[in-house]
């Protein structure tokens, strides 16, 4: 179609590409299959080691068969292939086997008591069908309240949830019918044979299986102690929660940012142009940095996937989709060209921006007031903002007063940039 469509073109016009999206959906696939390789080799190097080969290769089966029954529930609920759901199914690599590893221990156990295979897969199903459904449906409502969060933050992230939920369904009908007919068939009768290799029947610690069943009986006679010891876990991870930073959605990490430009009102559109074109030449003097494509009094088109295309015919206003070598080039040239740029042109209001995960937002902090009178909510707006640029962190500030219906009150939003964006330099205008 590109190629249809530019031989219409006339002479003086060229068209050229400015952002591909198929190759970062190809990156995202091409890490979605190679941690899925990686979990299968490290699978069935793990289990080589407890239970033999046999038992390694039936339970690293199951992780392929789970990751495409979790596509084709997927497909049918009519959930796409995106980055969240990229994300949960990477999430719930390390949870589709667990299932797998105890039908196959189950029933290798029971051949070992000499069962024969079909009485050996009878006795594990009946014996683990409710056990393993109750720990499934825990961790199916432990992702519950993921998916049923109202609002856009839930519709946003309900896609990681979802795939996590799909893959323990999945997980738990292939180990009960794929899984246990496999290793009825396949493990042999007596795995625990002596003289035929560690691969066979997987390594033995006699003094680790002694500690462990010297540790089981003491928690037996010691119920309350071990009750205490177990809630001692959970309590420290709690304690130590507190101490570690809470960002819910990490940077991107694209070779990819944005620049927001927003010059005075009555700003003619030429002289928006002009002012990118200054900008330009100071930013492609950086190392690093590929190209500059400008889009002069409107948003880019949305090359990311939560930029929201808010300004439309505004002359004053012009945003830049910025390409690096590298995404490590792209945060280090952020902090840089931010100071750079408000010290060569004082006359406009620039913003350099980088790509976040998340739910679109205006900016990290935003205060609202209310109120019917305009004069004065333009008042407080400017003495809000003086008193954010005493702030050390606060880059930027910008106020906009939002249209009512009649009878309403006029509401008036602040927004500040703030250095945590970046969390690359301190610095105050």
């Amino acid at each position: 179609r590109i190629a249809s469509f530019e031989q219409q073109l006339p002479a003086n016009v060229r068209l050229e590409h400015l952002f591909n999206q198929n190759r970062y959906t190809n990156s995202r696939l091409h890490d979605l299959v190679k941690n899925i390789a990686i979990g299968f080799a490290l699978i069935v190097l793990v289990l080589l080691f407890t239970l033999g080969w046999r038992s390694a290769l039936i339970v690293a089966s199951s992780l392929p068969l789970t990751v495409m029954m979790t596509l084709a529930i997927m497909q049918y609920y009519g959930l796409p292939i995106h980055q969240m759901s990229m994300t949960g199914l990477v999430l719930a690599l390390g949870i589709m086997v667990d299932n797998a590893i105890v039908m196959v221990d189950t029933i290798a156990y029971e051949r070992s008591k000499g069962l024969s295979r079909l009485d050996a897969v009878m006795a594990s199903v009946k014996h683990l069908w409710l056990p393993l459904l109750g720990s499934t449906l825990t961790t199916i409502l432990a992702f519950m309240p993921i998916v049923l969060m109202p609002g856009p933050a839930g519709e946003f992230i309900g896609g990681i949830a979802l795939p996590v939920i799909f893959s323990l369904i999945a997980s738990y009908i292939i180990s009960h019918t794929l899984v246990a007919g496999l290793a009825g068939r396949f493990l042999p009768e007596r795995s625990d044979r002596k003289g035929r290799g560690w691969w066979r029947n997987g390594v033995n610690f006699p003094l680790l299986s002694v500690a462990f069943e010297r540790s089981l009986v003491w928690a037996l006679h010691h119920p309350k102690r071990t009750l205490m010891a177990v809630a001692l876990v959970p309590f420290l991870g709690f304690m130590s929660a507190s101490q570690l930073t809470e960002q819910f959605f990490p940077v991107s990490d694209r070779d990819m940012f944005q620049i927001e430009v927003f010059m005075p009102v009555s700003t003619s559109i030429e002289s928006t142009r002009a002012l990118t074109r200054d900008i330009t030449v100071i930013m492609t003097a950086s190392e690093g940095l590929k190209h500059v494509d400008w889009f002069v009094g409107r948003n880019a088109p949305s090359f990311y996937y939560n930029l929201i295309q808010r300004r439309e015919g505004s002359p004053n206003y012009a945003q830049g989709m910025v390409t690096t070598d590298h995404f490590s080039d792209a945060n280090r040239l952020i902090p840089q060209l931010q100071r750079q740029l408000d010290d060569e042109f004082p006359q406009a209001q620039i913003l350099v921006r980088k790509l976040l995960q998340g739910p679109p937002i205006n900016a990290p902090v935003e205060i609202r007031l209310v109120g019917p009178n305009i004069e004065r909510l333009k008042s407080l707006g400017d003495e809000v903002r003086r008193v954010m640029s005493t702030v050390p962190d606060v880059v930027h500030s910008r106020s906009s007063l939002g249209g009512v219906r009649r009878g309403e009150s006029q509401w008036l939003t602040l927004t500040c940039v703030v250095a945590a964006i970046a969390r690359c330099f301190r610095w105050r205008r």
